[in-house]
């Protein structure tokens, strides 16, 4: 088992560490803040796995809520790494960055679980989050993850989703990607055995987009860009967004 979650680790930090190249070509086109995003994505990155806990982690819910409450201190961060540097140089930085990580994800061992300034958290979980924010950048610099980091983001969205409403009331779909069953929020039956009687399907982006906020249910309705079936099916509209842009 534990040489089966190993694999699993391996497998999630080089697909995070393929968007690298893909976050710095689209970062160093973009602009300052978009290169310092990038730095310390990675300058986190290294820190977190060069601390190894056995302190009991956080959740990837847990997790992602910590990062989201921690925005003022982030923007800081991000200020601070700007300074007065010109382009080039963060530029500069940003490639070197990018190469540490991509070697620190290659290590042929990664611990369990790590530390983190908002607390401790198993690496798997690590990887899966920051692999969100790698989607964030990349679609604030009008980019797009390659398909297994689009893929490894969206189970990890769905993933937090079915952390914070566990249930069996509600399955929202995604595919090629992933299927997760929540609960419903207004007193909807529980369903044990095959498909749940209420039903949303959607294709990647409006999942990423409800997920965001950029998009919002009622207009992701109007737009015909959800297929919704069964009276409780609606909640999930008071589920989202499930992280918020820094």
């Amino acid at each position: 088992m534990a040489e089966r979650t190993q694999l699993a680790v391996q497998h999630l930090a080089q697909t995070l560490a393929d968007q690298f190249p893909i976050l710095l070509d689209a970062a160093g086109a973009t602009s300052r803040w978009a290169l310092a995003e990038l730095i310390n994505l990675c300058e986190e990155l290294i820190a977190a796995l060069d601390e190894p806990t056995q302190t009991t982690p956080d959740s990837l819910a847990r997790f992602a809520t910590n990062r989201d409450m921690d925005v003022l201190a982030h923007n800081q961060t991000i200020r601070s790494i700007i300074g007065t540097e010109s382009p080039r140089t963060l530029r500069n930085q940003a490639a070197n960055a990018t190469s540490q990580a991509i070697a620190a994800l290659a290590r042929p061992s990664l611990p369990p679980a790590v530390n983190t300034p908002v607390g401790p958290v198993r690496t798997s979980d690590l990887l899966r989050a920051l692999t969100i924010e790698a989607s964030l950048l990349a679609d604030h610099c009008r980019a797009s993850l390659d398909p297994p980091g689009t893929a490894q983001c969206t189970r990890a969205l769905a993933s937090i989703l079915g952390e914070r409403f566990p249930g069996r009331t509600i399955e929202v779909r995604v595919p090629p990607y992933t299927a997760v069953q929540l609960a419903s929020l207004t007193a909807g039956p529980q369903h044990h055995r095959g498909t749940p009687p209420n039903v949303v399907e959607m294709d990647t982006r409006t999942f990423w987009e409800l997920c965001t906020g950029v998009l919002s249910w009622d207009g992701a309705r109007e737009a015909h860009r959800l297929r919704v079936s069964g009276v409780h099916a609606g909640d999930v509209a008071t589920m989202l967004p499930v992280v918020h842009r820094r």
